[in-house]
């Protein structure tokens, strides 16, 4: 990370009235986070807040990069609210689907109803398998009755059962089944 560091910090300096010279900043702030220079980051953070004339096509990104050094830090509380700010600009559907997917799991058990839809509005996006999977999964963990009934939940389950691409990945399923009917109480048939 020294290299990369350095790298941006040069175009920064060379061009910094420049667009190019702005967005160096954003992977500043991404570089000293993964490198766990925390107070160099926030610093970062604190120059682009302040600039007035930060372009605006950057903002999602700025905003994306603050939740990520929130994130690197185990912050998960204060990760919300750049992650909600940077959905706010047009990202591709992959990109939108990941950030529901990273928001739902922020939410998890503060707030399961944000937790859901959140899931919901990434399986929306249509994401890749993977992902979708583990939304599904996901969303049966933080099931509380409110956005489907327990039937609808269990069909869901059920239908990934029959998925042959979950076969791996039945024992996750069925744990999720039984956690979901001993939520309610009501034994397995």
């Amino acid at each position: 990370y020294f290299e990369a560091i350095e790298s941006f910090q040069y175009v920064h300096a060379k061009w910094k009235k420049e667009p190019i010279g702005q967005e160096a900043l954003i992977w500043l702030i991404r570089s000293y986070a993964a490198n766990k220079q925390y107070s160099k980051a926030q610093a970062t953070i604190e120059v682009i807040n302040s600039n007035k004339k930060f372009p605006k096509y950057l903002k999602g990104e700025f905003h994306l990069a603050c939740a990520e050094y929130q994130i690197s830090q185990k912050r998960y509380e204060q990760a919300i609210e750049p992650l909600e700010k940077a959905l706010r600009y047009d990202w591709k559907r992959k990109e939108r689907a990941r950030m529901h997917f990273i928001l739902g799991q922020l939410y998890g058990a503060n707030d399961k109803n944000k937790a859901s839809r959140s899931f919901e509005a990434c399986l929306k996006l249509r994401p890749p398998y993977q992902m979708q999977f583990q939304a599904r999964l996901q969303l049966a963990r933080t099931f509380d009755g409110v956005s489907m009934s327990n039937r609808e939940m269990q069909a869901l389950l059920r239908k990934m059962l029959k998925d042959v691409r979950n076969q791996d990945y039945f024992d996750e399923i069925y744990y999720e089944l039984a956690m979901l009917n001993f939520q309610i109480r009501q034994p397995e048939e």
